[in-house]
């Protein structure tokens, strides 16, 4: 592939909310993807993105970026069929990077939260208020070679629905004396999947630990899609 290119999805048009500034927390990524030289694509509509995959794919992204959340308007999410039909077609070719409110997107295609791995469930996922917060190694860190603990101003995202096979690379305390998965590796179908349930805003990033271990991730999907 002699020019690697991204799809970054984010949270813009109805995938805009007033919690999550989703512009700011895109940027320190997009940065270091193309510091990688990686070009970013980054539609203003997220649907019509999507859509544009529903046909026979050419040369798939090497990497999707996923920032955003469900949508404020309560239309389906992806819009219609065809953006469903892109959305699936993305997952079946192209690495995903899925940030924080990722867990909540797509609810109308459970293919999406099979990929990720996890989902955000209202009235039973929740998080502490914002807060200075210890990011530890998880059990599996050893599949990100390089990757290492850290501290960072952020939300933890608690009591997600989470599959049985994540490796856990990195950890934060839960509230009940344990740890929750802060960010995972797994595979949906042939192409790898990481998912940073850190990033409410631009304080999440301001440790460069954090931006190491995105880093990392990214360079191990990226490679391996080249």
């Amino acid at each position: 592939m002699s020019t690697r290119t991204v799809l970054a999805l984010i949270g813009v048009g109805r995938y805009a909310d007033p919690w999550h500034p989703f512009g700011d927390t895109a940027s320190p990524i997009i940065e270091l993807l193309t510091a990688k030289g990686i070009v970013v694509e980054s539609p203003p509509d997220v649907d019509d993105a999507l859509a544009r995959y529903a046909d026979p794919m050419g040369e798939p992204p090497a990497l999707l970026l996923v920032n955003l959340g469900r949508p404020t308007d309560g239309d389906p999410s992806p819009r219609d069929a065809r953006a469903r039909v892109g959305l699936r077609n993305l997952i079946a070719h192209s690495p995903i990077l899925a940030m924080h409110a990722s867990a909540n997107a797509f609810e109308d295609a459970p293919e999406w939260e099979e990929a990720l791995g996890g989902r955000w469930i209202p009235g039973v996922s929740w998080h502490p208020p914002q807060s200075r917060t210890r990011v530890h190694l998880g059990p599996d860190a050893s599949r990100l070679p390089g990757v290492s603990a850290f501290e960072t101003e952020d939300e933890r995202y608690l009591d997600l629905r989470l599959a049985d096979d994540l490796h856990v690379l990195l950890e934060f305390d839960d509230e009940h004396g344990g740890r929750a998965p802060a960010m995972w590796m797994r595979t949906a179908g042939p192409q790898p999947v990481v998912y940073d349930a850190l990033g409410h805003d631009s304080l999440a990033f301001d440790d460069p630990g954090h931006l190491a271990a995105l880093g990392l991730a990214i360079d191990a999907m990226t490679q391996r899609s080249s």
